[in-house]
């Protein structure tokens, strides 16, 4: 059985209302869970996302009435350098029956891909909230350019994907230098985080990912 779930998430007014309310953090989809609430009838989908890097971190902003959310035990622990986020929908066995909700117009996310996430970032349980919904997730192709995971009806504006593409000219590079000025050389930048390195803008160095086979050759013989 699937249901169409329409939900209105709030948009922002523009692009920059965007960059200044959110954290925004590169991640690449390392799980996915479905859990749903017997109370509620809710279905909810949860994300888990290896963290690439973080372009911006905001200060987190606690919601006063909301419960605290509760990741599914499959994907915890949640350590250092995760973020997970959650959406409503998803699929379950209810029952004995297979229930399907669906967010009209979102075509999911892809387990390795790598996205563009605009959360309010709690950096104490490393939870993210989409408060702008499936519009705050952007898949980052391989060219750095960002598409958005949900397709805007005619009489809709996605402020965030259009105003990616009229300021920042969809890049991701673009973006990045806007946030975070630096004089250091963007291809050497973005291919050490390409090859699973963590770059340092202070004094424009890679430090590479670990290799075992520099430490313990014998392995990989």
């Amino acid at each position: 059985m699937s249901v169409v779930v329409e939900l209105n998430y709030p948009a922002p007014n523009d692009i920059s209302e965007a960059l200044a309310t959110s954290s925004l953090i590169v991640g690449q989809l390392a799980a996915v869970s479905t859990s749903w609430d017997d109370a509620t009838g809710e279905i909810t989908t949860w994300y888990k996302f290896n963290t690439v890097e973080t372009l911006v971190q905001r200060a987190y902003e606690p919601c006063e009435n909301c419960t605290t959310p509760v990741v599914p035990s499959d994907l915890q622990p949640v350590n250092a350098g995760q973020v997970v986020v959650a959406l409503s929908g998803g699929a379950a066995v209810i029952d004995d029956v297979a229930v399907e909700e669906l967010l009209p117009d979102f075509s999911g996310m892809v387990i390795g891909q790598r996205y563009l996430l605009f959360v309010n970032f709690d950096p104490a349980t490393n939870i993210g909230g989409l408060d702008y919904g499936p519009a705050g997730a952007l898949l980052v192709n391989s060219q750095n350019t960002f598409t958005p995971v949900i397709e805007s009806l005619e009489d809709q504006s996605d402020e965030i994907s259009t105003g990616l593409i009229a300021q920042y000219g969809n890049s991701l590079n673009q973006l990045r230098a806007a946030l975070n000025p630096t004089t250091c050389n963007q291809t050497e930048r973005q291919s050490c985080i390409d090859d699973g390195g963590t770059w340092n803008d202070n004094n424009c160095t890679c430090q590479p990912a670990f290799d075992p086979c520099i430490h313990k050759p014998w392995l990989c013989e």
